[in-house]
């Protein structure tokens, strides 16, 4: 499979502005901010409700599936250690 790649000899006429496709998201997922054409260079500004914000935090899961106590564990070593070890 040949990879494309920008060099020297790629005519700057093959690369378009834009393409970005920003957008807004809510915490509830919802869409907020409107489509952005793929050659406007704007600035999105949208209006948030904070307790959305507050509820969203709530029902998020922050550790997920990376919270496996069965196969992960924490362990400190409080003792004295030395910064540098040279073998």
């Amino acid at each position: 499979m040949k990879i494309n790649q920008i060099s020297e000899q790629t005519s700057a006429g093959h690369i378009k502005a834009g393409g970005g496709f920003s957008a807004v998201y809510g915490p509830d997922g919802r869409k907020l901010s409107r489509d952005i054409k793929d050659d406007e260079s704007t600035i999105l500004y949208v209006q948030l409700d904070n307790e959305l914000i507050a509820c969203a935090a709530l029902v998020q899961d922050t550790v997920g599936h990376y919270s496996r106590p069965d196969i992960f564990t924490l362990q400190v070593n409080r003792s004295k250690q030395l910064r540098v070890v040279y073998e």
